[in-house]
């Protein structure tokens, strides 16, 4: 099954999983840093309710990774106004200029690896 297809076959772990959106503490150790993240949780929260629906709408081609100009355009789109730069270097925790879901939402994707 694709990724789409398996959307509607969330269970409700991996549905409280996606709310529990979280990053490692080491990357919050700036108190900007951590104050930007916890902007953007309560925006993601208002505006999405869980992680998974903000995932879908930013990665459009259903690749399962984000280049930084892929994110920074979609967070656009989607209406975020924090500081994109600042929230790209704590989402892109390797360092490698993409994000990918399993780095966006590990505990969601580690629950979403069960039903394949």
């Amino acid at each position: 099954a694709t990724f789409s297809r398996r959307r509607s076959m969330i269970s409700p772990r991996a549905s409280a999983a996606a709310r529990k959106f979280t990053v490692p503490t080491e990357a919050l150790s700036n108190l900007d840093e951590s104050e930007e993240f916890a902007n953007f949780l309560t925006w993601l929260q208002r505006n999405f309710a869980n992680v998974v629906r903000l995932w879908r709408r930013l990665d459009k081609d259903g690749n399962m990774l984000l280049h930084k100009h892929e994110f920074m355009r979609g967070m656009k789109q989607q209406g975020y106004r924090g500081n994109l730069e600042r929230l790209w270097v704590l989402l892109d925790r390797d360092t490698t200029g993409n994000i990918s879901f399993m780095e966006f939402a590990p505990e969601v994707a580690g629950e979403l690896t069960r039903f394949k």
